[in-house]
């Protein structure tokens, strides 16, 4: 049987294979390693495991907890390396009746302990919802001034209603209008967002690249130095660090003296501090390679003023360049994704939760290929849309309170030019026995 043989095919002389005369192509180099995934060696001092605060949308506890990405500057004094003595306080409302809780007093106007009634406002203010009473006229009684002043009570008490009613409505219909607009712009942007990362995401993996094998290069390099030197550079910089935040946290706790905020104000605050990085983070999201290769390019710069002070013959030169190699570029590299945002597993479905902002260089384009983008895309805007809600439902709460104060104060007002009337009125129906002789 004969072997057939393409004729534009070379032959071996001989009859061997030509592959075995070839130099086998050499190995690909190893992988830099990630930085992100090291053991940290140097660097600012770390934060107390027990003033971290957990992030809802992070699975691992904790995950995200370094001095460059905490801002409270009490947090970063009372890190171990401080040396200061701390604690984690627990501001809480505590009640002798098991029958009352703090709900309704926040304990933000009354850092002492004082009398209070348990419901103060109980059947005084509208009803918010405006079906349970706030609209209700009472039913018409004997012809007295009490009886006439409590139906005007009752329509007051109406219009109030009806005015905290329509506020929320007319938020809300804004609220929806301005997401709806929102969503219109990104269905048209969506395509461009997703073409756009995809042409320059492996320009962007070659600047990660760079970036990771700079790490690994520096740091061999001050590895030779002696661990006694590089510990007395560390501990002489941190001293510094703590310092500073030993002030700022001073600073923070007088204004702290002179500043009482209820819960109702601090809830708002906080969910408009939500809202705002949700935004941000979808902002980011819309337009990710300009964002990162904003953070390599600060990278980059700070590489080329290491390397400088590194040449440097001068040793305090060397000393600059530790610090900002481990207090700067390190830290800047590995921060995770400064905006946390996440979308949980709905219902029915089998995707595993989308999350960034958990886990050490999370936001690097080697960890975010196009398909991941597209899944972050609308995590980025329903987490938005959620953190809008949430800060409009507080808001609600504090117009609600504001429109029942109002209304109050009326009627305070009011009741108080009455009540000799009021009082005359009630006595009235108090029936007077005869009085009996003296004995």
């Amino acid at each position: 049987m004969s072997e057939y043989t393409d004729s534009k095919t070379p032959q071996p002389e001989g009859g061997q294979d030509y592959k075995q005369d070839c130099e086998p192509p050499p190995p690909p180099p190893p992988p830099c390693p990630d930085p992100c995934e090291q053991t940290v060696v140097y660097g600012p001092p770390k934060i107390n495991a027990a003033c971290c605060s957990h992030h809802e949308c992070c699975p691992d506890d904790k995950a995200c907890c370094t001095w460059d990405e905490v801002d409270d500057p009490c947090v970063r004094a009372a890190s171990a390396e401080c040396g200061v003595a701390w604690t984690r306080i627990e501001c809480t409302c505590k009640s002798s009746n098991e029958k009352c809780d703090c709900k309704e007093w926040d304990c933000g106007g009354y850092p002492q302990g004082t009398c209070v009634p348990c419901e103060p406002c109980k059947d005084l203010i509208p009803d918010p919802t405006g079906t349970t009473g706030g609209c209700d006229d009472p039913k018409p009684g004997d012809c007295s001034a009490e009886n006439l002043q409590d139906q005007l009570d009752a329509l007051n008490k109406c219009i109030s209603s009806q005015q905290s009613e329509k506020a929320k409505l007319e938020a809300d219909m804004k609220a929806r209008a301005e997401r709806a607009a929102a969503l219109k712009d990104l269905i048209k942007a969506y395509d461009d967002i997703v073409k756009k990362y995809k042409e320059q995401r492996y320009k962007l993996i070659c600047k990660e690249d760079c970036l990771k094998g700079f790490h690994r290069d520096v740091s061999a390099g001050f590895a030779k130095y002696p661990k006694t030197y590089l510990d007395e550079l560390q501990k002489a910089i941190n001293a510094e660090l703590c310092k500073y935040e030993l002030a700022r946290c001073c600073q923070k706790n007088l204004e702290g003296k002179l500043t009482k905020v209820t819960k109702l104000i601090w809830d708002q605050q906080e969910a408009e501090k939500e809202m705002k990085k949700a935004d941000q983070a979808f902002a980011i999201v819309k337009d990710l390679p300009k964002w990162i290769d904003d953070r390599f390019k600060e990278l980059e710069a700070l590489s080329d003023e290491i390397g400088k002070a590194l040449n440097d013959p001068d040793p305090e030169q060397q000393k600059w360049a530790f610090y900002l190699f481990y207090w700067k570029f390190a830290p800047g590299f590995c921060k995770c994704f400064p905006y946390p945002f996440c979308c949980g597993q709905k219902e029915g479905e089998t995707a595993t939760p989308e999350h960034l902002g958990c886990k050490p260089g999370d936001w690097h384009p080697s960890a975010i290929t196009e398909d991941r983008l597209k899944a972050l895309i609308c995590c980025a805007w329903d987490s938005a849309r959620e953190r809008k809600q949430a800060y409009q439902a507080a808001t609600d709460k504090v117009a609600e309170v504001t429109i029942n104060l109002d209304f109050m104060k009326k009627k305070v007002e009011a009741d108080g030019k009455i009540i000799p009337d009021r009082i005359k009125s009630g006595l009235e129906k108090v029936n007077a026995p005869t009085p009996t002789s003296a004995a």
